[in-house]
């Protein structure tokens, strides 16, 4: 068995669309947009970061500095307050982990989450010191893909 495993988290370890869905839509009505994005259409804005999530909610605006400026401390705060109400390890994972863990597996996730959040919802999900590294995103580091 391999024994070093890195995860993704968000659509990996946790289903975390419900409270990205809810931050997006809370956060574009506080700015005056009347678009909404349902579970499904949250997934097409995911990937790339919380930047590149809020770019692509901008649609309607294109590529606005301010528009995009207006909304991302907004945003950032919704998720952070709310990341929690709804994330959730999808079924039979945390058994699975638990399991490996057990034989021997160490485990790393490497994600865009802002860093800070990453801690706080695996901590909360997994225990803490359950990932024996995590690594969110930081100023000092491009987000994935980048190499």
């Amino acid at each position: 068995m391999a024994k070093h495993f890195i995860f993704d988290l968000d659509g990996t370890l946790l289903d975390t669309i419900e409270d990205i869905c809810f931050a997006i839509n809370t956060a574009l009505g506080q700015c005056g947009y009347s678009h909404r994005y349902d579970r499904e259409s949250t997934k097409t804005l995911v990937g790339d970061g919380a930047e590149a999530l809020m770019h692509r909610a901008l649609r309607e605006k294109g590529n606005d500095p301010e528009a995009f400026a207006e909304l991302k401390p907004i945003y950032m705060r919704l998720y952070r307050d709310h990341q929690t109400e709804h994330a959730r390890p999808f079924d039979g994972l945390k058994e699975t982990l638990i399991e490996m863990k057990r034989r021997g597996a160490t485990f790393c996730c490497v994600t865009n989450k802002p860093d800070p959040l990453a801690q706080t919802i695996l901590d909360m999900h997994f225990g803490k010191g359950f990932f024996d590294m995590i690594i969110g995103a930081r100023t000092e580091f491009p987000v994935k893909p980048d190499p």
